[in-house]
């Protein structure tokens, strides 16, 4: 079955990220001409030992960061080897240093001695003392605490759910400081139920002015002896009290032979690289203590450097170098082979690919491995051209420029292709079948310039499972933007119209303003609505509310509903909505059209007076006078927008996917027109009324 497989930047996207392609292929059989056995436990050292395209798996997060308790910072860096007393220890990020171990808990019976190790507990209930800290010393947050016969004991912490032994009670603390366990009778002394209870006590040691911490238990008896709580440790002291120093440490001759104190404390006998085994021993009867290291069984220290331990293992078959450049006899020198094709930056595709005369072109080579059946090895270096795939012809890279060492981080091989057509794909598998393998590259894909394209950096069509790649390294180029979609002003031929500006509405007509003085009281017409259609859809504006004279609307001595509350209140309520029934309102204003049009303004109601006063403020305005807006029309739904590349995307002939066109989106709905406004008040002067005023209408609206 065909296969395909791809790393492309797609269209408008951003640069894609770095990462290890691996394509899903039979792993192909190449020898033992390795530093570990293919397909071994992956281990932290830079190198991928199961064979499986990645490094340091299981030891390296996503960013490459090597963030683990087992590799923090790098290889070799195990958090539990630098706090080896801890109880837990974790791999923090530090602002300024990066990854670095830092101790998290103590175990039980211990305690943090700053940020750098856990000191054990050890017993300090009715130790003598004279200030806090020779309590805090032992465990932290005891304190010096006063007993009944004058003299001055050490507490121990009791708070959060620790319980005191037999005898003692948690007291509270002062103020700030913790509740402390107290002996009951007020004196630290064993007494009646209290066996097993353990106190402190010191001891002193042989040596004048040495002493010891220690605890006794009380029994049926009273007191037990002084006993010591730490055992010995290599620091050259009498940590028990036993007038022996280090005797763990030493030998029957008092010889230091432990691992960790060879010759003398803290001096560690330990294996400076891999594959060493390294043993404490004395040297015959004398006083001597040597520290022997050798290569383990299998392995030979060739360039006889120590930190990178024994690096060359022994064997034999066929397949790529070694790490160490081809050294399979482990002579420290490398071999003289005809059995690659060997690719430098010097090279010249004239040579016959020797190790003396490489060829200059990984395609040129490849060619000529075809022939011979041979494999090719490149070293360091930017190579530009096409690299194809051929069938039967394995590829490894990561070699330093005299292929004496392979390392994929030292010596990348990076692989482009700038004299192809932007975006096409460096490297390219077509229809193979046989056993490759391609491994060890750098594979860096250019920009995409064409509008919709992509970009590829491995393109991979019907190659089978024989075909393996591994270590590969692959960075796509950005891809194009896509093409511009057809701005909206080209749907307008589509509705009959020229021009973007033929969407607005015709406005609508202003109010006019009431009959002045001395004119007679008519009426007046409100502003006619603004004329739209859109599509054939009436969304005209409403029409302005009119003012008319407002005639007999009061007559003295008879209760008036557009005087407001003035007679429609009793107990001091006012009947408003009797007021509002009874009143005689100026012409309702028009509403707007369309689907969700504006609503006309609220209706207003002139005013009476007989007071000689020519205005409508009579005692009580509780009605509308003043005309009111009307609302607006809704907005039209806007269009839904179409749909990007819809279709799937299309691949070139070489090897780059481009987008198709997208859809055009649908047209928004029409809007509708607004409401037209109310008329404002006018008045009318009732009969018998002192004056010269007459009766005014208010202005229209609009």
């Amino acid at each position: 079955m065909s296969s395909f497989a791809e790393v492309r930047g797609k269209a408008g996207a951003a640069r894609v990220a770095r990462f290890v392609f691996i394509a899903w292929c039979a792993v192909v059989a190449v020898g033992c001409y390795d530093d570990h056995p293919c397909g071994s436990e992956e281990r932290c050292n830079l190198r991928d030992d199961d064979c499986d395209g990645r490094l340091d798996e299981g030891f390296v997060d996503e960013d490459g960061a090597y963030r683990t308790v087992a590799a923090c910072g790098g290889c070799g860096v195990d958090c539990r080897d630098a706090f080896p007393t801890a109880e837990a220890v974790a791999c923090d990020d530090d602002p300024s240093l990066g990854p670095i171990c830092r101790l998290v808990s103590c175990p039980p019976g211990f305690h943090a001695a700053g940020e750098g190790a856990c000191v054990p507990d050890v017993p300090v209930l009715c130790l003598p003392c004279t200030v806090d800290a020779d309590c805090a010393l032992r465990v932290p947050g005891a304190r010096c605490l006063e007993t009944a016969s004058g003299q001055s004991r050490c507490g121990q912490p009791c708070e959060g759910g620790v319980r005191c032994p037999e005898g003692f009670e948690c007291r509270p603390g002062a103020e700030g400081s913790a509740s402390q366990c107290a002996p009951s009778s007020g004196l630290c002394a064993c007494g009646e139920g209290m066996e097993g209870v353990e106190l402190a006590c010191v001891i002193a040691a042989p040596t004048e002015g040495h002493r010891c911490a220690g605890a006794q238990r009380c029994d049926a008896d009273g007191v037990g002896a002084c006993e010591p709580v730490l055992d010995e440790a290599c620091n050259a002291e009498d940590d028990d009290c036993d007038g022996a120093v280090d005797e763990t440490f030493r030998d029957g001759e008092g010889r230091y032979v432990a691992r960790l104190h060879c010759g003398a404390c803290a001096t560690p006998c330990v294996e400076p690289g891999p594959n060493m085994v390294a043993t404490c021993a004395a040297v015959g009867a004398g006083p001597e203590v040597a520290c022997s290291v050798v290569c383990e069984e299998g392995f030979v220290d060739v360039d006889r450097i120590p930190a990178n331990g024994c690096e060359c293992r022994r064997a034999s078959g066929s397949g790529p170098p070694p790490a160490i450049g081809g050294d399979a006899d482990c002579d420290g020198v490398t071999d003289d082979t005809t059995s690659f094709i060997y690719v430098s930056v010097t090279g010249s595709d004239t040579n016959p690919g020797s190790l003396a005369r490489p060829m200059r072109t990984p395609a040129a080579a490849m060619e000529r491995a075809r022939v011979e059946r041979k494999s090719v090895l490149v070293s360091r270096g930017i190579y530009d051209g096409l690299f194809e795939v051929v069938a039967g012809v394995s590829v490894y890279g990561g070699y330093s420029p005299d292929f004496r060492d392979r390392d994929l981080e030292l010596y990348p091989v990076l692989l482009e292709r700038t004299a192809a057509e932007s975006g096409a794909p460096p490297m390219v598998c077509r229809g193979v079948r046989a056993a490759t393998r391609i491994e060890g590259f750098v594979v860096q894909a250019s920009d995409a310039t064409r509008q919709g394209s992509g970009s590829t950096g491995v393109f991979v069509d019907g190659c089978g499972p024989e075909v393996r790649f591994a270590a590969l390294t692959v960075l796509s180029g950005r891809g194009s933007d896509g093409v511009r979609g057809d701005e909206s002003s080209t749907n307008l031929r589509a509705w009959g119209l020229t021009s973007l500006s033929e969407l607005d509405g015709v406005r609508g007509g202003e109010g006019a303003p009431g009959n002045t003085e001395g004119l007679a009281c008519r009426v007046v017409e409100g502003g006619a609505g603004g004329a739209h259609a859109c599509r054939g859809i009436d969304v005209g504006g409403g029409r302005g509310g009119a003012a008319e004279c407002p005639g007999s609307i009061c007559t003295n001595g008879a209760a008036c509903a557009n005087a407001g509350c003035t007679d429609f209140t009793r107990g001091g309520v006012c009947d408003i909505a009797r007021v509002l029934s009874l009143a005689t309102p100026n012409p309702a204003a028009g509403g707007g059209r369309g689907a969700s049009p504006g609503a006309p303004g609220e209706r207003t109601y002139s005013a009476p007076t007989n007071r000689g006063v020519c205005n409508f403020c009579d005692d009580n305005p509780t009605v509308p006078r003043d005309g009111g807006n009307g609302g607006d029309g809704m907005a039209g739904a806007g269009g839904t927008g179409g749909l990007g590349c819809a279709a799937a995307p299309q691949l070139d002939a070489l090897g780059r996917l481009a987008g198709l066109s997208g859809t055009g989106g649908t047209p928004g709905a029409n809007g509708s027109g607004g409401g037209g406004a109310t008329a404002g008040a006018g008045y009318e002067v009732i009969g018998g009324t002192a004056g010269e005023c007459t009766d005014r209408s208010g202005g229209s609206g609009g």
